[in-house]
């Protein structure tokens, strides 16, 4: 799979944890650029410290501190900008129990933007 985001576009990076344990990527790297979705990379990606190195120094950021690693639960954080880092990216919401056998058991919530998230989301890069 190959994907390009313009660095210049990018208006959020966080982490995100799951419960996926053993049969997935648990653990990944956020990179939004606006409200309307992200993309993820799993943070087992090769290279990803030379690319959290060039994100830091390209935005200015002295260092994309991570904290989730080892998290078995749905958490979230955010990374960049610095002024929102280790609040939360995502509001995990349950899915009703009516609603659950969609799932097929992969996902128990629906996830989508914090507030701070959304603040970040919305801001104009200078």
């Amino acid at each position: 799979m190959s994907w390009r985001i313009p660095v210049s576009e990018l208006r959020l990076i966080a982490e995100s944890t799951d419960e996926s344990g053993l049969s997935g990527d648990d653990w990944l790297l956020i990179l939004a650029t606006s409200k309307d979705g992200w993309t993820e990379l799993a943070m087992d990606t090769e290279a990803l410290d030379e690319l959290g190195r060039q994100l830091a120094d390209t935005l200015g950021a002295t260092a994309l501190e991570t904290t989730l690693v080892g998290s078995r639960t749905f958490a979230s954080n955010i990374l960049w900008p610095a002024d929102l880092a280790g609040r939360p990216a995502f509001v995990f919401e349950p899915f009703p129990k009516w609603q659950q056998w969609l799932t097929l058991g992969l996902r128990w919530n629906r996830q989508r933007f914090s507030v701070d998230a959304l603040d970040a989301l919305s801001r104009a890069r200078s």
